[in-house]
């Protein structure tokens, strides 16, 4: 037998006919149409209201009734990306002195992203990158760093098995890139201010230890998430990273250390990871109070009273591939001086 038929019932509808075979509208139609006569056929997007049944090839029917579709056991499911990608990486952030904006800057740029993972490394590729917003008084800054940056345009990762920046391999190519850079670009700008000067010596640490900045870089802490502790459905909130180390905001060169927790979801087709952070338990603020001290203390009437808030939300298909995922990050030394950033990371279609 050559087929089998399909008894229609209240509800269906090409589409999901389709979708419970595992098989495009376009061939469901194709092949009822090859095994019924003209005036059985159809030749639109809905069901004609005389035709009854629709033929099915034998293998995706039993007893009558299609076969189940195949449900998906998402607690199996390994989190991660596809080997090839392109992700939407959009940043605004705003940096609010005595409760008013100072600064409010927006920057979008385009990740390659190709995964591999039986090495469980990945390569990111940066294609095009440009300022939706930007504040004029750091323009000229903005600048140098967009020069500076040059030089990780393209980074070969090492993972861990979370899924979490464990190392740079291309390092030494790095290096070399951000000595041509220095020389050929920023030479000039070191040698008329001292200013530039102390920033190019501090990109000379970062890019000295490399592996360690993209370790404590928050953009890279939010992208390569730790997945490989997830559990799916998660439904209370769980610690899923202790003590985690990033970059101050407010005060530069100073350390934040945060505890992430996390619950999880399935909806429909598509798992949802919920995560929380705040400072971690046994951390103490007191080198970033003594920066405020120094700094700010004389302009600004509040005390220092440190708060870290970091909220994210990230949806990721029924293969486990990441397709969006946006944080929110509220930094503050009290309720007059506080640095608001919102990290929006969408894949991109093909």
């Amino acid at each position: 037998m050559e087929f089998t038929k399909y008894d229609i019932r209240e509800g269906s509808t090409l589409e999901s006919i389709a979708k419970e075979n595992g098989v495009s509208v376009k061939e469901l139609i194709d092949f009822h149409n090859s095994k019924v006569p003209l005036t059985q056929q159809i030749h639109s997007d809905y069901i004609p209201l005389h035709i009854k049944a629709i033929m099915l090839k034998p293998e995706l029917q039993k007893s009558g009734q299609l076969t189940k579709q195949i449900e998906v056991d998402f607690s199996k499911i390994i989190l991660g990306f596809k080997k090839q990608a392109q992700y939407k990486v959009e940043i605004a952030t705003s940096l609010f002195f005595l409760g008013k904006p100072i600064s409010e800057n927006k920057i979008e740029s385009i990740w390659a992203v190709d995964y591999d993972q039986t090495s469980n490394t990945v390569q990111i590729e940066v294609l095009g990158k440009k300022n939706i917003k930007i504040d004029g008084q750091i323009k000229p800054l903005l600048e140098v760093v967009e020069k500076i940056n040059k030089t990780t345009e393209f980074l070969h990762l090492q993972l861990n098995p979370d899924k979490t920046v464990k190392d740079v391999l291309n390092v030494k190519q790095l290096l070399e890139k951000w000595e041509n850079i220095k020389f050929d670009e920023l030479k000039s700008l070191e040698l008329e201010d001292d200013y530039f000067k102390v920033i190019i010596k501090a990109y000379d640490e970062e890019f000295t230890n490399l592996s360690k900045s993209l370790q404590m870089n928050i953009l890279y802490q939010i992208f390569f998430y730790p997945q490989g502790a997830i559990k799916i459905p998660m439904h209370k909130s769980t610690l899923l990273a202790e003590n985690k180390k990033t970059m101050s905001q407010l005060f530069p060169q100073q350390h934040i250390h945060y505890d992430l927790n996390y619950r999880s979801k399935v909806l429909e087709d598509e798992i949802q990871v919920a995560c929380t952070a705040s400072p971690a338990k046994n951390w103490k603020s007191d080198l970033l109070q003594g920066e405020y001290k120094k700094n700010y203390a004389q302009l600004i009437p509040d005390h220092f009273h440190f708060d870290y808030v970091l909220e994210g939300k990230y949806i990721y298909d029924s293969q486990g591939v990441l397709r969006q995922c946006k944080n929110y990050i509220k930094e503050q030394a009290n309720d007059k001086l506080f640095y608001i950033g919102e990290y929006n990371i969408t894949l991109l279609e093909e």
